[in-house]
């Protein structure tokens, strides 16, 4: 199950999109520092309360980051990156986060606080101590694009099919 709630954007969240490539014409000449019409100020964070039906991943090759993609009940949450493991993003026990074994399972229920429209996550809450083991998928799948979380319609059962339609995997 997944809920979805919009509030503004923390002056710390703006100021980290803004860095991300946030460019204006008066700002390339030196022209004072105007901001764009979307900049991240006028935008909202959206904040996810998840709980996980089920948890698929995929293990990259080379020592790179496994990727989640957790159904939620109607849609699919997709979660990669490096951030998972940042102390400064994911707010998790020590006690729960030593004993997940990240390639086996994933945290059962959550909240994510990110911006939607560059797919940048700003905090992972974890609550409670439960995990959800999760199933390796055997097929090779190709990724056209990832992002630090994507939400996309379908469900465990249509998993490919959904990826492709989102035009995340080919």
């Amino acid at each position: 199950m997944i809920t979805k709630k919009l509030e503004p954007l923390t002056f710390r969240e703006a100021e980290r999109l803004a860095r991300r490539g946030q460019w204006t014409i008066a700002g390339l000449f030196g022209r004072g520092k105007s901001k764009p019409i979307n900049h991240p100020e006028n935008q909202q964070a959206v904040i996810y309360s998840v709980t996980v039906e089920k948890c698929f991943v995929v293990i990259m090759p080379r020592d790179e980051f496994t990727i989640y993609f957790l159904d939620v009940g109607g849609s699919i949450l997709v979660l990669f990156g490096e951030w998972l493991f940042d102390p400064h993003t994911t707010v998790v026990s020590e006690g729960v986060f030593s004993k997940w074994e990240c390639q086996k399972e994933f945290y059962s229920r959550f909240s994510l606080r990110g911006f939607a429209e560059t797919r940048t996550v700003f905090e992972l809450v974890v609550e409670g101590e439960d995990f959800i083991p999760a199933q390796v998928l055997k097929q090779d799948v190709r990724f056209k694009r990832l992002r630090e979380f994507e939400l996309i319609p379908g469900s465990g059962e249509t998993l490919m099919q959904s990826l492709r339609a989102a035009g995340i995997a080919e």
